[in-house]
């Protein structure tokens, strides 16, 4: 089991002139479960540079 808590990236819920950006309830959702932590589950041994190619590939997956 690996567990990753990513660092926000900076980013704001507003537009350029300083509105909500995000007005439908499932964005504001969706951003939200975001911000929890991954659990990732493997079989492979339990070695932290296992544990980052693991992460680098889940994280790759996720890309839209």
């Amino acid at each position: 089991m690996v567990v990753v808590w990513r660092k926000p990236k900076g980013r704001k819920d507003k537009t350029a002139i300083g509105e909500r950006a995000r007005k439908s309830k499932k964005s504001r959702a969706f951003a939200e479960r975001e911000k929890e932590p991954w659990l990732l589950a493997t079989s492979l041994n339990k070695t932290r540079y296992v544990s980052k190619k693991v992460v680098n590939i889940y994280a790759t997956q996720m890309q839209i």
